[in-house]
């Protein structure tokens, strides 16, 4: 299980490159030998205990449990990156069979935490962490039924939304009565029992920072981060070094990544993103860390959202500004220059000027939808793909994206940019059977002094998934 995280956390951080996303196509290639149709015609784990080899159905074993779905983590951001029809099939497919479990009743629908495989029988209490996979569908398909799950959540129930990682309260319509019933009873909320180490904010806390998007009044947010900072402060020992568990090894972070990023982008346990948007932060002739600036995103909308920016340090500051869950398109950007369109999706973003020691504004609206960039071609490199031997470069392309890559040239440069070589590669299929689909160029150099870059570029520059995996740079430099 620490693996397969530990995999989707990589195709998380490092988006786009190549190793990982084929490790995460490894491990959905597993889906069907785990997820099957049962006797009843549903699609449920046949197992709660397997590995990469066996699956045990006996002694009790062959039983689909909430935390079984973690192993879904990679296949979520898979079909997010290149929307992997086979795999999104399989987890839709296996959310529909849980789906017919369910019950609605007077408080709302309810839902067997445990599903017999050969039997159909449920048993035990709600989705728990599996909601991560409705929210996953129900984003990609607007379908309410993928909400059922997580109907307590949807009708205030501050434990279950503290537990989902996008802003609910600003992507399911219908929902504004439900922040503002929240945010006037916040005074009211109890501080409930978390775990820390996952991250999650109380139930009182989540209320007061409803309460701050509801009103924009940032004494409340002042507060929270205050109480965060003091109950780190007091348990920074049981974060870090007296921690029983090695996977729990980190300070909670829910409040601050969702009032930077518009939504939390990973959490443990808390396996499918949220967050609007990513940072970095550069000056004239360096990188600036991000705590040299401050950042306010108030509400997590995917189509509209503004933010507040403070850079701390004496020189003007970049804000490069990515896009991750947000709607893909043409925007409108108004800051304090003024309007204009930039171009928004997962993957592309826009660069904010933050002048030094002001507070700055933008407020940014979808004015066209665009394209799906997971519908697109993609061709990548990283590092490990590339091996000098002596005046010998060899390179290894892969195709990535949900169609096939076009013919290309893969353009090798030196440290100064000077182009040194340049090599014709061909077409390559789209690995829409989740197996890798990679083409082996040589390039061979004049000289090769310093590190090198190779670029890779397709014949009619079609739109990509993405451009950041279109480049690297030799191991070592």
């Amino acid at each position: 299980e620490e693996g397969i995280n530990a995999v989707a956390q990589s195709m998380q951080i490092d988006w786009g490159n190549p190793a990982y996303i084929e490790h995460g196509m490894a491990v959905a290639r597993e889906y069907p030998r785990l997820m099957q149709v049962n006797p009843a015609g549903h699609v449920h784990f046949v197992s709660s205990y397997f590995s990469g080899t066996d699956i045990d159905r006996d002694d009790g074993m062959g039983v689909q449990k909430p935390d079984s779905l973690l192993v879904t983590h990679p296949g979520l951001l898979l079909v997010d990156y290149n929307g992997d029809a086979k795999t999104k099939a399989i987890l839709l497919g296996l959310l529909d069979g849980w789906l017919a479990h369910g019950e609605k009743t007077a408080r709302g629908w309810s839902f067997p935490s445990d599903i017999d495989w050969a039997t159909d029988k449920g048993s035990g209490h709600g989705v728990d962490v599996a909601a991560h996979d409705f929210w996953a569908a129900y984003t990609w398909t607007g379908d309410d039924k993928y909400l059922r799950p997580m109907d307590g959540a949807l009708r205030g129930d501050l434990g279950g939304l503290t537990n989902l990682n996008a802003d609910v309260l600003d992507r399911v319509p219908g929902e504004a009565a439900v922040a503002q019933r929240i945010a006037a009873g916040a005074d009211k909320a109890g501080g409930g029992a978390i775990d820390r180490n996952l991250g999650g904010a109380t139930a009182g806390q989540f209320a007061r920072f409803v309460r701050w998007q509801q009103t924009g009044d940032d004494a409340i947010l002042a507060d929270l981060y205050g109480d965060e900072v003091e109950a780190v402060a007091q348990r920074m020992p049981v974060l870090t070094s007296a921690e029983l568990w090695v996977d729990r090894v980190s300070v909670p972070s829910d409040l601050l990544q969702r009032t930077r990023l518009g939504g939390v982008a990973h959490r443990r346990m808390a396996f499918y993103p949220g967050n609007l948007v990513s940072w970095r932060f550069s000056s004239a002739d360096h990188e600036v860390s991000g705590e040299n600036v401050a950042i306010l995103i108030r509400k997590g909308d995917p189509r509209a959202f503004s933010v507040t920016a403070y850079n701390l340090t004496d020189q003007p500051v970049t804000a490069h500004m990515t896009g991750a869950q947000l709607a893909a398109g043409l925007w409108s950007l108004t800051g304090p220059d003024g309007t204009r369109d930039v171009r928004l999706e997962r993957g592309r973003g826009v660069d904010l000027a933050l002048p030094p020691r002001r507070t700055v504004s933008f407020d940014l609206t979808l004015k066209t939808p665009g394209d799906d960039p997971a519908t697109r071609p993609d061709i990548g490199i990283s590092s490990r793909d590339l091996i000098l031997n002596g005046r010998t470069l060899s390179i290894t392309a892969h195709s990535l994206g949900a169609r096939p890559t076009p013919a290309g040239v893969a353009v090798v440069t030196d440290a100064a940019g000077h182009e040194l070589t340049r090599v014709r590669f061909g077409p390559l299929p789209a690995p829409t059977d989740l197996t890798p689909k990679t083409v082996y160029i040589e390039a061979r150099l004049p000289k090769t002094s310093g590190p090198l870059r190779v670029t890779l570029r397709l014949d009619g520059q079609p739109d990509e998934i993405t451009q950041i995996n279109n480049s690297a740079v030799t191991p070592g430099a």
